[in-house]
């Protein structure tokens, strides 16, 4: 069968000084969540993932990244591929 998968990073400030708080790692489990109305649940009704996680990293000394990971269906890779040709900005 067909596997489509994307991770999408997003800078984030560095972590270690927050370290009480934990921002990224907030901001991940929420994105995670599946609850009806989150955005997990809004893409697998829409069968355009069939999963979805996510994951705050320190890379290195003043550099951190939130990570998304999805595995997309046939349906979502080609509103994946749709999206970023209308974003293309050319």
């Amino acid at each position: 069968s067909e596997f489509y998968e994307i991770h999408i990073s997003f800078p984030m400030p560095y972590q270690a000084p927050h370290w009480r708080v934990k921002p990224a790692e907030f901001l991940s489990s929420r994105i995670r969540r599946q609850d009806p109305g989150s955005l997990q649940a809004y893409l697998k009704k829409k069968d355009w993932i069939t999963s979805f996680s996510s994951d705050d990293e320190t890379w290195a000394h003043g550099v951190s990244m939130l990570t998304l990971y999805l595995e997309l269906t046939r349906s979502g890779f080609g509103q994946f591929f749709l999206c970023s040709i209308a974003n293309d900005g050319r």
